[in-house]
């Protein structure tokens, strides 16, 4: 994972990933490992739901 931020209002996650590295699939087995429920929304569907968050400058 390259980053990833907890949202503990909306309850999310959002995760920014090398996709040649990871998959969501496995992202989403890792968090389920570990007691928690994981479901997979695209980064519209986050925004539609969350509106959009600035974007961090480098």
């Amino acid at each position: 994972m390259k980053s990833f931020k907890v949202d503990l209002v909306s309850n999310t996650i959002k995760v920014v990933y090398k996709s040649e590295k990871n998959t969501p699939e496995n992202i989403a087995k890792g968090i389920k490992k570990n007691g928690y429920e994981a479901n997979l929304i695209s980064e519209e569907e986050y925004n539609k739901l969350f509106g959009n968050a600035p974007k961090k400058k480098n």
